[in-house]
């Protein structure tokens, strides 16, 4: 069977790659963008505001990313059915996916109001709110990946980096006026900042599941069969779930890293949350990569066509080759420059800027790393 075109090109060629991977690059950067500008323009509003959302973002990240890990499995099983010619049959999976994410909320909402009083006390007054806000709205992300799903499955990848921007351009102007206050709009500082990214989240999921459920593709895509499967909904978790277990135990290990430099004082969360900031967002490189090579092994999966797998393999070494220079030079070459991007005062920065460097150094190689690692989890889950 042939599988399904994805791009003009060769399938499994670096031009197909790239090609794909671009307009997710550029999705996901700017939904890094949306945590990096939230950082920074609470770096101009108080230093210690932003490290506040520093700390309790590590927290965050742990029951969001994790569930995000799973429910991205959304993409494997539309590759899957659309390289097999089933296309009434992809609406499925994205469902079951957005069915996991819905239920998050019974644990969500009352772990934000529970957890938001074991915030350490340093921090509890900034980082209470914004815990609060971003916490109960986690399930916006899971949501947000498994709808990705259906497009980038399918290499109709235009509309994430659409509606990604839109949603990012919300974010920056509404966490703005809201932090520093605007005309009738009082200054809210780290509340301010949540409600700014909980309300750009949403709008991301209404672009995407909105134009989910237009006319066209729920005939041919069947993307209102919405009923619960459980035979698919276990098949997603059981593939998902060790890529969820392995981001687990990765921003487990980045929350106790931040508490313990929390407790040693301002100036080691601030390093630590500066080299988090830029980690973040420079892998936007890698996970666009992720997601183009996800896309196209299953297809070419659901084709029956597992021997030109090979082919994506060696094009994603060549591409990732190049991405993880582009990643790795500014970290290197640039450390100083980057910190005073998010750091002003010059005493601070004389100070600690030796810390600083050593830390974006290593980020770097740190992110030379995830670049395995992240490839090879997206490579076999696409088995």
């Amino acid at each position: 069977m042939n599988p399904q075109k994805l791009t003009e090109y060769q399938s499994g060629s670096v031009r197909e790659l790239f090609s794909l991977a671009w307009p997710l690059m550029i999705s996901i950067m700017s939904g890094n963008l949306m945590f990096f500008t939230d950082r920074w323009i609470l770096s101009m509003y108080s230093l210690h505001s932003m490290n506040a959302i520093i700390v309790v973002n590590s927290i965050i990240s742990i029951f969001q990313f994790a569930p995000l890990a799973i429910t991205s499995i959304s993409e494997v099983f539309v590759g899957q059915y659309n390289g097999a010619g089933r296309y009434k049959e992809i609406g499925r999976p994205v469902w079951q996916m957005l069915w996991l994410s819905a239920g998050l909320i019974i644990i969500y909402v009352p772990g934000a109001f529970i957890g938001a009083e074991y915030i350490s006390e340093t921090f509890r007054a900034e980082g209470r709110p914004y815990f609060i806000w971003c916490m109960a709205f986690a399930y916006f992300m899971p949501m947000i990946a498994a709808l990705s799903g259906f497009y980038a499955g399918r290499g109709e990848v235009k509309i994430l980096t659409i509606s990604a921007v839109i949603s990012n351009l919300v974010n920056a102007g509404l966490s703005a006026a809201l932090i520093f206050g605007v005309g009738f709009i009082p200054s809210m500082g780290t509340k301010g900042a949540a409600i700014g990214t909980v309300t750009a989240q949403f709008l991301n999921v209404a672009i995407l599941f909105s134009i989910f459920l237009k006319r066209s593709f729920r005939k041919k895509y069947g993307t209102l069969n919405f009923h619960f499967d459980k035979k698919l909904f276990v098949s997603c978790i059981k593939i998902g779930l060790p890529s969820g277990l392995s981001h687990t135990v990765e921003f487990v290990s980045w929350s106790i890293i931040v508490n313990f430099t929390a407790a040693l004082g301002v100036a080691y969360v601030t390093v630590n949350g500066l080299s988090v900031s830029f980690f973040v967002l420079f892998i936007f490189l890698v996970e666009g990569l992720q997601k183009a090579v996800t896309a196209i092994c299953s297809n070419l999966i659901g084709a029956s066509q597992i021997h030109r797998v090979k082919e994506v393999f060696r094009s994603a070494l060549k591409f990732h080759s190049i991405t993880a220079i582009v990643a790795f030079v500014p970290l290197v070459l640039f450390s100083e420059h980057l910190a005073a991007f998010f750091v002003r005062d010059e005493a601070i920065l004389s100070t600690y800027m030796t810390s600083m460097k050593i830390s974006l150094f290593l980020c770097g190689f740190f992110d030379l790393r995830r670049c395995k690692l992240d490839y090879g989890r997206h490579f076999n889950s696409s088995w």
